[in-house]
C-alpha cells in the first residue's frame, strides 16, 4: 500500500508531509514541516481519509519540524480528530512548543492532547 503523498507547498517547495507506515497495525506517523496555516492546512485531510480508508486509524502526527501553525490548521487538526475518533481510532501529536501554546490560548489543550 503506498501512501506517500504528494504534499507539496507548491513547485518549489519541500513537501509538507511524509507519511511513514510502521508494519501490521502499527501507528501511522505523518511527519509535517514548514509552516501549517491557511495555505497548506487543507493538504493534511486527504492524507488523514487515505489513512482511515486504508484502515490506518492509529495516527500520529510528528510536529517536531513545523516552525508555525494558525488557527485555520488548529481547525484542520481538531477535524482529523473528530474523524479518527469516529473511526474508532486515536490521533497523537508530539512535542511542539507553538501547537501546544495554541491549545493553551484556545482551550482545546485537554481535547487534542488527551487524544493519544
Amino acid at each position: 500500500m503506498s501512501l506517500q503523498p504528494a504534499l507539496l507547498k507548491d513547485e518549489d517547495s519541500a513537501p509538507l508531509a511524509r507519511v511513514t507506515l510502521r508494519p501490521g497495525g502499527g501507528r501511522a506517523v505523518i511527519a509535517l514541516s514548514g509552516e501549517l496555516d491557511l495555505a497548506t492546512a487543507p493538504l493534511l485531510s486527504p492524507v488523514i481519509h487515505s489513512l482511515l480508508a486504508h484502515g490506518r486509524n492509529r495516527i500520529t502526527i510528528n510536529l517536531d519540524d513545523v516552525t508555525f501553525l494558525d488557527v485555520f490548521a488548529l481547525g484542520t487538526l481538531v477535524l482529523a480528530h473528530r474523524d479518527v475518533t469516529r473511526s474508532q481510532g486515536s490521533l497523537s501529536f508530539t512535542h511542539n512548543p507553538v501547537f501546544e501554546r495554541l491549545l493553551a490560548m484556545t482551550g482545546l489543550i485537554t481535547l487534542l492532547t488527551a487524544a493519544g
